[in-house]
């Protein structure tokens, strides 16, 4: 019984699955543990994840987000990020009922992100290459080629579902029988309804698409007659109407905010890359002329981060940080790097072995390369053929920053591997590749190192070698190159060569994750500009009821302090009620009126128009209150007086749909040197002084002679408010303007009325008041049921489907 179940054990598969996921482990157990986090760009979501989880907690879906800015909607997030993953339910999950943080949630997120990536690449390769050890000696090396780069920047979170997509496309394809059919189909419907709602779904509908194209034509593979005969049938057309009914239900939030909130008419301005080459200083623009545009080439004139050939280097030759400072301009810290073991097996099996699916990974990979790669710098135009690209496949055009392709590119790399791989173990191939052809592969070896030599002569200040990383992959490349020569002179057994070989493309991939320019990245990230690091950091920052004002709510709007966390968004974890961002435009969607007030108006302005210098909620008698200017004179107002003097008159719009004209062309404008981050926080620091005094008599500045005002309650989506008016006037919540918005008096509804160009404010006669604004987009809501009713549909109807009796095998590619 020991025995067998030892034999069982020691499997080649289950030996390879062992050491991968061992240095997994033994390199990045920290993440799981809860004791590291990413860094740099990695970690940007975690803000909202937050802030997400906190509100869900207790029973509060969050809609509004009063702590960014000077409030927006929050929904454009949960769609942007993919909060709507199912697996961030089940961390709700976690979050309350086992108390685990938000911090090591936010960790286990990414990681779950990356098994499924990882999982549905294991699945895609042993579909393609029929090999079970190529499969996940090849889905082992992309783990540990994807997770250096997915430590500092999260490019594998917009297409961590592609391989399962491509896997479940192509068992359609080879279906076997109508319940096997029916099941991949349904599991491809879910897997897409879930993709459509991270981020812009760019990089997995490409790969899916693209994937069927070339399959189609260069692999010769298409839909099984089975298939074919499957969905012709009334049942099969029925159950594709019903996969596919309950994919747009699934795609009702992204296609909701895209049609109602981010259209030409809506209220939210997508933010995109509004950015040149100029320190990231942004063009003064109005939202009102390019909000229909932001997505697209005539808004950032073709600019996107590309990947450079510094980059492409790193296949062999990881760049080290002395060099990225020499050529920062060509170089995005992006590395290709996988091993050189898997770089000699798939340039030479590429060139000596002749198997199927070589063409369509070849084409994929070619095809991404294209969409990702710049020769000569890495914010530069699209080339023809990127151009060419974004015309045939117009989704392309969404994601502008083409560095979200990288993960697609070791997929497609790996790919190779695994299909060259598969034909190698082969015991004839291998022996073969070894007796007639070492001394090619010997040949190649050494080139390479003449290629690695060379380039660090070139590149790294003529030194031989750029450092001790780059030494030890040489080393590397030796001692595979004498394992071939031993086997191919028959002086060491087949086992001997492969238990080796592993053993050398284990070093290399745990030494790489191990170098210190990764560990920097992932463990030492600095504040306030990238992230904390271990849990002790983290309660330094969580959140604090003695750090959120008085019962939870901010009278004035906080600019950031230089020691605060900023994560997403501009969100600190010590959330703070009217928060005012020390950084532009760090949110997916803003409104458009907070926008044009940004766009149009200095920081002190600002400031004085948005609640830093006046209480956020006021009370004005009626003659304190104009309602005869339109929206470009009350901007020119605003523009033109002293911040201590902006509280002294309200604006009322008395038509809020009116479309602003801009002031001039995109073009006319230079580059406003106040959009700088520090401008804010200067201005806000001479503010310090005079403010201490009035925050310590809150309720003496937040009531007048004309109403007592006190916040009776304060919660994520709305707030109740009391006053006791002495006057007929107009109560001002200073807090970003929507359609959406409601208020409420003693159950009875009042207009919100469009206040300050960016704020609401109601209506009151004289007496005594309850007003509750409430938060209420109903379209959103409505999009919501939809997405998790569909959701819930499809886990049935899987498992119905898997409760029937499936079989069946089909060829491989």
């Amino acid at each position: 019984m020991i025995s067998a179940l030892m034999g069982r054990f020691l499997k080649p598969w289950n030996l390879i699955f062992i050491s991968f996921f061992g240095l997994f482990i033994i390199v990045y157990g920290g993440l799981a543990a809860g004791t590291k986090t990413f860094s740099h760009d990695a970690v940007l979501w975690f803000g909202s994840f937050h802030y997400y989880l906190e509100h869900m907690k207790n029973g509060e879906f969050p809609y509004w987000d009063p702590y960014m800015l000077t409030g927006t909607y929050f929904y454009p997030n949960i769609s942007g990020y993919g909060l709507l993953d199912p697996f961030v339910l089940i961390c709700t999950g976690i979050y309350k009922f086992a108390g685990v943080s938000t911090l090591t949630l936010f960790n286990w997120l990414r990681l779950y992100r990356l098994l499924v990536f990882i999982t549905g690449a294991y699945y895609l390769y042993k579909r393609l290459s029929g090999s079970p050890p190529a499969a996940l000696v090849a889905s082992g090396v992309l783990l540990f080629a994807i997770m250096p780069v997915n430590s500092f920047e999260n490019t594998m979170d917009y297409c961590f579902t592609v391989p399962l997509g491509l896997y479940c496309m192509l068992r359609i394809m080879d279906a076997a029988n109508a319940a096997e059919s029916y099941r991949y189909l349904a599991a491809l419907g879910l897997v897409t309804g879930i993709t459509l709602n991270v981020f812009i779904p760019s990089a997995y509908l490409f790969a899916l698409v693209c994937f069927f194209v070339v399959s189609l034509s260069i692999g010769r593979r298409g839909p099984s007659a089975l298939s074919l005969k499957v969905y012709a049938t009334k049942r099969g057309v029925a159950f594709v109407l019903l996969v596919g009914l309950l994919v747009l239900f699934m795609a009702a939030p992204p296609v909701t905010l895209k049609l109602s909130d981010a259209s030409a008419e809506g209220e939210l301005f997508p933010i995109g890359r509004l950015t040149d080459n100029n320190n990231y200083i942004f063009k003064k623009m109005f939202a009102t002329e390019v909000g229909e545009d932001v997505f697209s080439e005539s808004l950032t004139g073709g600019d996107a981060a590309f990947v450079s050939f510094l980059d492409v280097m790193t296949l062999i030759t990881p760049v080290p940080e002395d060099v990225k400072r020499i050529f920062i301009r060509y170089y995005n810290g992006i590395s290709f790097y996988f091993g050189m073991v898997p770089v000699i097996v798939c340039i030479l099996g590429m060139s000596m072995l002749r198997f199927r699916g070589r063409g369509v990974a070849a084409i994929m990979l070619a095809l991404v390369f294209i969409c990702l790669f710049s020769y000569d710098n890495k914010v530069s135009q699209y080339n023809v053929l990127q151009k060419l690209l974004n015309i045939i496949f117009p989704p392309l055009r969404m994601i502008d920053t083409r560095i979200n392709f990288i993960s697609l590119a070791h997929l497609f790399l790996c790919m190779i591997f695994s299909l060259v791989l598969a034909e190698v173990l082969s015991g004839s191939r291998l022996a073969l590749l070894a007796q007639r052809h070492y001394k090619g592969i010997l040949a190649f070896c050494a080139a390479l190192i003449v290629i690695k030599t060379g380039l660090s002569a070139v590149f790294f200040s003529g030194t031989l070698l750029a450092g001790w990383f780059d030494a030890a992959v040489m080393l590397i490349v030796i001692f595979f190159a004498a394992h071939v020569y031993l086997f191919g002179r028959r002086m060491i057994t087949r086992k001997v060569f492969m238990t080796m070989t592993m053993l050398l493309l284990l070093t290399d991939l745990g030494l790489y994750s191990n170098h210190q320019a990764i560990r920097e990245r992932l463990h030492e990230a600095s504040l306030p500009q990238q992230f904390l690091m271990n849990k002790a950091a983290y309660r330094e920052f969580s959140v604090s009821e003695s750090m959120r004002g008085k019962d939870g709510f901010e009278y004035f709007r906080l600019p950031r302090q230089a020691n605060e966390l900023i994560t997403a968004f501009e969100e600190t974890l010590i959330e703070t009620k009217g928060s005012f961002p020390t950084d532009v435009f760090s949110a997916i969607f803003m409104t458009r009126r907070y926008y044009d007030l940004f766009t149009n108006l200095e920081p002190g302005a600002q400031m004085g128009v948005n609640g830093v210098y006046f209480p956020i909620i006021r009370f004005y008698p009626e003659d304190k209150v104009k309602t005869d200017f339109d929206k470009r004179k009350i901007i020119e107002y605003f523009g033109r007086t002293a911040p201590g003097r902006m509280a002294d008159v309200l604006f009322i719009e008395k038509e809020g749909r009116q479309i602003m004209r801009p002031l001039a062309k995109m073009g006319d404008y230079q580059d406003v040197n106040w959009f700088r981050s520090g401008e804010y926080l200067g201005r806000y620091q001479e503010m310090i002084p005079s403010l201490k005094e009035v925050r310590m008599n809150i309720d003496r500045y937040l009531s007048n002679e004309f109403a007592d005002i006190s916040v009776k309650d304060f919660r994520i989506n709305e707030i109740n408010i009391n006053v006791r008016s002495k006057r007929d006037g107009y109560l001002l919540y200073n807090d970003g303007w929507s359609r959406h918005w409601r208020a409420f008096d003693k159950g009875g509804e009042l207009p919100v009325l469009i206040a300050n160009y960016n704020s609401k404010a109601v209506f009151l006669d004289k007496g005594i008041h309850e007003v509750r604004f409430i938060f209420d987009p109903a379209h959103y809501k409505t999009a919501l049921v939809l997405y998790y009713t569909s959701l819930a549909a499809f886990i049935v109807l899987i498992g119905f489907i898997l409760s029937k009796n499936i079989g069946g095998r089909t060829e491989r590619l």
